[in-house]
């Protein structure tokens, strides 16, 4: 992958996982590659809600390198989450609900706080679905608009 990736270094790479411990043992890897290609991933973690985000957010501020992107992806939401305490290793965060015929509620006032934390901290926030069993009627309006922001490199 990382030939690959080194091949394209004029994308932007979103490495997201929920297992962080595995980029911290690639990150010899990343070190490796060439700096324009280094820079052009952006390391996830996932985390749907705050016993998760507590647990995998330490891998952000271990694998953090001077010019990459980090990120969050709380999606699917399935609980209030806190991530101002991180922002300093917070570039994105990206928040969804579960989508499908088992899909589990999301709670309009955890989205609402998210966007809040992002707006103070001045974190882009991306806003994909509010999910459920018919996602695309639920649409991703949130407080009357759109929130597709990304990062700026």
């Amino acid at each position: 992958m990382f030939s690959l990736i080194e091949q394209t270094s004029n994308l932007d790479w979103l490495l997201l996982t929920k297992r962080p411990a595995l980029g911290i043992e690639h990150l010899g890897i990343w070190q490796n590659i060439n700096p324009e290609a280094a820079r052009s991933i952006w390391f996830g973690i996932s985390a749907e809600d705050q016993t998760r985000f507590d647990e995998r957010v330490e891998y952000l501020t271990d694998i953090r390198l001077a010019e990459n992107v980090t990120f969050v992806s709380a999606e699917p939401l399935l609980g209030h989450m806190r991530v101002a305490l991180y922002r300093e290793y917070i570039d994105w965060l990206i928040v969804g609900g579960e989508s499908g015929s088992g899909a589990r509620p999301m709670n309009q006032f955890w989205v609402q706080s998210l966007l809040r934390q992002c707006m103070y901290h001045r974190i882009p926030f991306f806003f994909k679905q509010w999910g459920g069993v018919h996602k695309k009627a639920a649409g991703n309006i949130l407080d009357g608009r759109q929130w597709l922001e990304v990062p700026k490199q």
